[in-house]
């Protein structure tokens, strides 16, 4: 997926071992690797309060070293997901941001890319097999002769409405409907003619046509989100299909190009027909009421663990005709590292967002087993970042924690509230909580118990106040966050 190369581990548990035998890290070599180029003697110097040749850092201080460093990134501060100066703030992903795309090494047509190389499912939803199985038959239709000519040539990608696709490039996939059928040739009775319906099947999502990545249209954005890396959203849209039926199924589609030369890897989310997302509601506040609790708190649950920065009204879908199901789509965004992108939730103002989770809800999500999810996530996805298993596992005991002590939805969200151009998350506790004890052998519980305290502040606040505004919060929570 993306071209930054993550330090490959035997077993999940190495990273997160709550025994006091040594943990493994993403491992930095050198400083150059952080600067994207030769360090002078006075940078050495100040990044060694971050990184020592081979001493381990998480990424988010990689990202705090090279702004101490560099003043003048700092000072252009380049829009992240809208324009601003070419300038990347990824320099170990060493992409080349100047390089001119050609209409080859965009995926125009599977014309370039017919070979599939390999199709990662990590859908744990029996129902989705028969849509997978479609999308590997119908990839292979393509390259195989025996199929009919004017069958293949329906088989295509074609880039989805400038306006609905946000910053990364996308595609509408087009797949067998369902089994073939065969229709009788009046022309020719000796060969009867097979006949396959093709339709809209999925969304895919290159890896290299993301925001910031070589192939990516929009050459005046650098990245989708802060904390996301170019080329890492596709990752985020199949990690997000593993924890929740509401999202629909998303896979890892890797494909060859005719001569095998080229390789293109991208996230395919399965297309749900007949839908219509929240901008066509109408008084969202208003009709939000009609909406089931079951829905409401899966959605809830699902944004506030996975901290997602684009849970805007666009990226909500539901059927045409009702107000059930809610389907999850556009998950790229989720679990930026060290919580550096604040989160949007469209669902904030919402009436039933302000109560408390349900006894059977609370039970559910205390009984998250956050070393088991992990070792899930690196079983479909080995090369995923060291710093997106860390984010979740801060973020579960965020929620876990604020459902034990009896807070809603909407008041677990204030640590996610927009501060500046970052989160009160960020700006109070990601220090402390996640750079703070990223070194350390027992993360897990190093975290839950810096959480713990942060979720009784947020709690007394809430008592003390009422409705948190980010100015007041930032104040109050700073003053009394133990040092």
């Amino acid at each position: 997926m993306s071209s930054k190369v993550h330090t490959p581990v035997s077993s999940p548990q190495n990273y997160f071992s709550s025994s006091p035998q040594k943990v493994e890290h993403c491992k930095i070599s050198s400083p150059k690797r952080v600067l994207g180029s030769s360090p002078t003697k006075f940078q050495k110097a100040i990044l060694s309060d971050f990184v020592d040749n081979e001493q381990n850092v998480s990424r988010v201080a990689q990202k705090r070293a090279l702004e101490a460093i560099s003043p003048k990134l700092s000072e252009k501060k380049p829009k992240i997901g809208g324009k601003g100066p070419k300038i990347s703030l990824f320099p170990s992903l060493n992409m080349d941001f100047s390089r001119k795309a050609t209409q080859k090494n965009h995926l125009a047509s599977l014309e370039f890319f017919p070979v599939l190389k390999e199709i990662v499912v990590p859908s744990q939803v029996v129902s989705d097999r028969e849509w997978v199985s479609r999308v590997k038959e119908t990839v292979r239709a393509f390259s195989d002769q025996s199929v009919l000519s004017s069958v293949r040539s329906e088989i295509n990608v074609k880039k989805t409405d400038e306006k609905t696709r946000g910053v990364n490039n996308s595609y509408f996939f087009s797949i067998f409907e369902s089994d073939q059928t065969i229709e009788e040739d009046k022309e020719n009775p000796l060969f009867p003619e097979r006949k396959m319906k093709i339709v809209t099947g999925g969304i895919f999502k290159p890896s290299d046509e993301e925001a910031g990545a070589p192939l990516n249209e929009r050459k005046d954005v650098i990245a989708s989100k802060e904390g996301i890396a170019p080329g890492e959203c596709s990752i985020r849209e199949c990690v997000a299909s593993l924890f929740s039926k509401y999202v629909p199924c998303t896979v890892m589609l890797k494909l060859l190009s005719a001569d095998f030369s080229k390789e293109k890897i991208g996230s395919l989310q399965r297309y749900i027909p007949n839908t219509r997302d929240l901008h066509k509601i109408g008084n969202l506040t208003e009709v939000s009421s009609q909406f089931l609790e079951k829905d409401v708190s899966e959605l809830t649950r699902f944004d506030l663990r996975f901290v997602n920065a684009d849970r805007h009204r666009g990226n909500l879908l539901l059927p045409e005709d009702k107000l059930s199901p809610f389907y999850l789509i556009d998950n790229g965004c989720i679990l930026p590292d060290g919580f550096l992108s604040p989160a949007v939730f469209c669902w904030i103002e919402w009436e039933k967002a302000g109560r408390a989770f349900s006894n059977e809800d609370a039970k559910e999500i205390a009984e998250i087993d956050i070393e088991k999810d992990r070792a899930l996530i690196r079983k479909h996805f080995p090369e995923v970042s060291n710093d997106l298993l860390k984010t979740l596992t801060v973020s579960t005991f965020i929620l876990q924690e604020g459902v034990k002590e009896g807070l809603s939805p909407k008041q677990i969200a204030s640590f996610y509230l927009l501060y500046g151009t970052s989160s009160i998350f960020t700006f109070v506790y990601a220090k402390k909580i996640y750079d703070f004890i990223y070194m350390k052998q027992d993360f897990d519980a190093a975290a839950r118990s810096e959480v713990s305290k942060a979720v009784l502040l947020l709690k007394m606040f809430i008592q003390e106040k009422g409705n948190p505004s980010s100015s007041e919060m930032i104040t109050y929570l700073k003053s009394r966050f133990p040092s």
